[in-house]
């Protein structure tokens, strides 16, 4: 999983340094693709899936800020849509991520142990819907690498 993040920083200065007059963008969906399955044979081990867990939600989170901030340098967009959309999926993120704890938060006060199979669906799930997010966008991406 350090490999990732690393290697999510060594795309992201690569991004940063491209000439921007060619408009090339990278299609992100191969390190979805990777990071959905490393995270996968993790879990299949069975072993430290909490902090599996706990990882994806992290590393799709910044995965999805890298493809949000390529989108938004692209050129025949429309910025305050985009914008706009991004914040509403912010919030609706938050919104459920809040109702997911808050029931982890209930199970813990009522038995006094801390829930690690609810923490842990918790950052799954909430990981699963960056992954979707970070998807659409890039869809955007590649649609206007044909344009």
């Amino acid at each position: 999983m350090t490999k990732k993040i690393f290697l999510l920083i060594l795309i992201s200065m690569f991004i940063g340094c491209q000439d921007k007059s060619n408009d090339k963008k990278v299609d992100f969906q191969p390190i979805l693709d990777s990071l959905e399955n490393d995270v996968q044979k993790n879990l299949d081990t069975g072993e430290r899936m909490l902090h599996t867990s706990r990882k994806y939600r992290l590393e799709s989170d910044s995965l999805l800020n890298v493809i949000y901030s390529e989108t938004l340098k692209l050129r025949n967009i429309n910025s305050d849509s985009l914008e706009s959309s991004q914040e509403e999926f912010l919030s609706k993120r938050k919104k459920i991520e809040d109702s997911l704890w808050k029931q982890v938060d209930s199970i813990y006060e009522e038995t006094g142990i801390s829930p690690e199979l609810e923490r842990m669906t918790s950052y799954g799930y909430v990981g699963a819907i960056n992954m979707e997010r970070a998807s659409e966008l890039n869809k955007i991406l590649k649609n206007s690498n044909r344009n």
